[in-house]
């Protein structure tokens, strides 16, 4: 199952970096955002230990995306209340995972990603705040869901390709949805300059 997370997830990145290297318009976001695809496919395997803890380095870089934009959008109050709301129920999933055997055939990722961006779809209100909010609370909720295993005296790495696939797949959706709509309106607004200059 693993070997299958490590592939789906190089194979979901390259897709999310081909996508925004060719069709992003605003060219600063284009290569801000291609190199920190490449350093999450750079730095998927890299481990640093924390005193008893082994972290997996793209929860930091992650987390450290995640907020430095939601530092920069309003309503930071309603989007930490969301951001910690969905911590604990990423956090949540993952516990339920390990205690229902359901979950030995179907992986929990779909299940997140359906999930958070149902309630992100309807509480966010643009790309950036949705990106944002999911790339935090994956990251701490990894982490809190890490914690809690080893309360219980289970030791093992924090962070895993399931977190980067949960991380990477929702990402790539609302940034495609984002690109069609914004193709969708250059069409449309193409169209109409096309009628009126037909009619004069």
């Amino acid at each position: 199952m693993e070997n299958i997370e490590n592939i789906l997830f190089f194979w979901l990145s390259w897709i999310l970096w081909i996508v925004i290297y060719f069709f992003e318009g605003n060219q600063k976001i284009r290569y801000r955002n291609a190199v920190a695809v490449l350093l999450l496919m750079i730095a998927s395997t890299w481990y640093v230990k924390v005193q008893e803890f082994q972290l997996l380095v793209p929860m930091f870089l992650n987390a450290f995306i995640g907020m430095y934009y939601l530092a920069l959008e309003k309503q930071k109050g309603t989007l930490l209340f969301l951001t910690i709301s969905l911590t604990f129920g990423y956090s949540g999933l993952q516990l339920w995972q390990d205690l229902n055997p359901l979950w030995l055939f179907f992986s929990t990722t779909f299940i997140s990603v359906i999930v958070g961006y149902i309630i992100l779809m309807v509480f966010a209100a643009n790309n950036t705040q949705r990106i944002a909010i999911w790339l935090i609370c994956t990251s701490f909720g990894q982490l809190l869901y890490g914690v809690v295993k080893h309360s219980y005296g289970l030791t093992v790495p924090i962070g895993n390709f399931q977190y980067l696939m949960d991380t990477v797949l929702l990402i790539m959706i609302f940034t495609i949805l984002s690109i069609v709509k914004r193709l969708g309106e250059k069409i449309e607004q193409t169209v109409k300059n096309v009628r009126i200059k037909m009619k004069t």
